[in-house]
């Protein structure tokens, strides 16, 4: 093998490493993230218990949504790939103990 095949073959190793080594990190970097999932809460009471609920659910378990609270309404923003993700969240949010009435303000992704 000549010298120049030998560089070109180390110089490729390390870089290989390298990247092995940062995709590593990546992954380990996003799985610490939290996850999308029921997205953000006004932060009273109702609205976490909605969110939380949401986020453990099934069919819902994948949307980003933002709830918010007023009294014993919530509010439900976001947008969701299907009229059925729609109804889900609206059967989900319903279900939650304290919740009056639910206002789905989503959009259908088409």
């Amino acid at each position: 093998m000549t010298p120049n095949k030998a560089s070109r073959r180390s110089a490729l190793k390390l870089l290989l490493t390298g990247s092995v080594v940062s995709l590593a990190t990546g992954c380990a970097a996003l799985e610490s993230l939290p996850r999308p999932s029921g997205g953000s809460t006004d932060g009273s009471e109702l609205a976490l218990k909605v969110s939380r609920e949401l986020r453990s659910h099934p069919y819902t378990s994948q949307l980003s949504l933002t709830v918010s609270s007023d009294g014993d309404e919530v509010v439900i923003k976001g947008v969701v790939p299907s009229r059925a993700d729609m109804e889900n969240v609206d059967i989900v949010a319903n279900q939650v103990e304290g919740v009056r009435h639910a206002v789905i303000d989503v959009f259908i992704r088409k």
